[in-house]
């Protein structure tokens, strides 16, 4: 929902067709290949300045340090994210849980563990990038968006401080369209350091 909100925005989207839209996300998933390996190769960075680019919290730390981003976070209901998980798994058998022990487990006792460790993956990111002089971070509640779109955007342009056109931002928000997906980070790298 973001990355097509930064687009309508006017914001150049650095994406790739590799993930196709889907039943789960009919307008696409906005994703960068590329992104998935930035533990070992973070060096197409630089093409990505000026540019929205969707990364996962946990490779946000995999980001070169010598440039400078700002972070859209992406806050959402983990109740809704594990929901949206679960829906994924029973849709699709290919999908299995990879961490170790859980698939034995019953779904109740699976999705405590799932959300204590999502709590857990959270708080360490986000002191993490309390200590991050190269990151601005906005946190933009995924619900608040969607029950008023215009007020996310206007904090939107303010945090990014650069020309958007607004009103087609807050268009691009179709609530009918809400699917619980993973966390999510988006990434607007800026000038180099």
């Amino acid at each position: 929902m973001m990355m097509a909100m930064l687009g309508a925005g006017g914001i150049p989207l650095m994406t790739d067709t590799v993930r196709r839209a889907d039943s789960d996300n009919p307008r696409g998933y906005f994703e960068y290949e590329p992104v998935k390996r930035l533990r070992t190769d973070a060096s197409w960075i630089p093409m990505a300045r000026g540019k929205a680019l969707k990364v996962v919290s946990p490779l946000l730390t995999a980001l070169p340090s010598n440039c400078r981003y700002a972070v859209l976070f992406m806050e959402r209901n983990l109740e809704e994210v594990l929901t949206s998980q679960r829906a994924m798994l029973e849709k699709s058998a290919a999908v299995r849980l990879t961490a170790e022990g859980l698939d034995d487990e019953p779904c109740p006792r699976r999705e405590d563990r799932l959300k204590a460790a999502y709590i857990k993956h959270l708080r360490k990111v986000r002191q993490w990038l309390s200590t991050c002089h190269n990151m601005h971070v906005l946190d933009v509640s995924f619900t608040a968006v969607l029950e008023n779109p215009g007020n996310a955007v206007r904090r939107i342009a303010r945090f990014l401080a650069i020309p958007l056109d607004e009103p087609a931002m807050a268009l691009a928000v179709d609530a009918g369209l809400r699917r619980q997906g993973r966390c999510g980070v988006l990434i607007q790298p800026n000038t180099s350091d």
